[in-house]
């Protein structure tokens, strides 16, 4: 890898300015609105991807949302399982 490369970190893919989708331009003006600029790796990579993949996204998050709100916590739950299981043996 040259000096080139690392002081011009171009991106692989273009970037799409103007999505043909209602949905990816919904996402566009809500992140600029939020951040004061659509974000390169929406521009790169989502405005890419099916949306069935957005639906996924929203479904994990949904899911752990409901699992905070309920008290739900994996990463503690495997961790008190982990600290559990060494202090048995």
């Amino acid at each position: 890898m040259n000096a080139k490369n690392i002081t011009n970190p171009d991106t692989f893919l273009p970037p799409i300015e103007k999505p043909k989708s209602l949905i990816m331009k919904l996402a566009y003006y809500f992140t600029r609105r939020q951040f004061g600029k659509v974000l390169t790796p929406l521009k790169v990579h989502s405005a890419r991807l099916p949306s069935a993949f957005g639906l996924f996204y929203a479904k994990i998050g949904k899911l752990d949302n409901q699992m905070t709100n309920i008290g739900l916590n994996i990463h503690s739950d495997m961790l008190c399982d982990i600290n559990r299981q060494r202090k048995a043996a």
